[in-house]
């Protein structure tokens, strides 16, 4: 009887033992898994962050090429706007001396067919 109980526990030792080195073995597994994880994980972070670094560094030369776009177009406005500015004083200018010598300047210079 106490052969069958000892026998019974020895089973039962060998059933734990079983167990044990399975769950041991599934942990390493696990320990193995998550190690990976966290490696995946910092060199996706890395990229992020190296994504984020290039993006913002070509917002700014963006910005800095819009800005200049900017002062361009803002100049060559100004220069628009003085030149419109002489073509109006020149036609006022040329105007006067026109409305001065109108028939004179037709006839001289037969330009202005609709004088004549």
């Amino acid at each position: 009887m106490q052969n069958a109980k000892y026998n019974e526990a020895v089973k039962a030792l060998e059933e734990v033992n079983e167990l044990y080195t399975s769950l041991s073995a599934d942990y390493a597994k696990l320990k193995k898994n998550e190690e990976e994880l966290k490696a995946k994980t910092a060199a996706i972070m890395e990229e992020k962050e190296t994504l984020i670094k290039e993006s913002e560094k070509k917002a700014s030369q963006q910005r800095v090429k819009i800005m200049l776009l900017k002062e361009a177009l803002t100049k060559r406005n100004e220069e628009l706007n003085l030149a419109k500015k002489q073509v109006r004083e020149m036609v006022m200018a040329c105007s006067k001396l026109v409305g001065r010598n109108a028939g004179r300047v037709c006839r001289e210079y037969n330009e202005y067919p609709q004088c004549n």
